[in-house]
């Protein structure tokens, strides 16, 4: 490893990774790998999930005393 490459990975390491992962419990089936919770056949409870999800990632972010932005953002489930 090169001085040029040690001192990329320390600017790396300087800086916190912003990741979320919205996790989307409507799916059709469990998936070997999921160890999430699931609502099966509940389609019903689609809306009040969503406007929930809403009202939780507004909370989260516009309480914040300095703007926060994301690296990256995952949405999964839902199968």
């Amino acid at each position: 490893m090169t001085s040029a490459d040690t001192a990329f990975l320390n600017d790396l390491a300087a800086e916190p990774v912003r990741s979320v992962y919205v996790h989307v419990p409507f799916c059709q089936h469990r998936c070997g790998y999921c160890d999430f919770a699931i609502v099966a056949g509940r389609n019903e409870l689609v809306p009040r999930y969503l406007n929930a999800l809403s009202l939780e990632l507004t909370r989260q972010f516009s309480s914040a005393s300095e703007r926060i932005e994301l690296d990256t953002l995952y949405i999964g489930g839902g199968t």
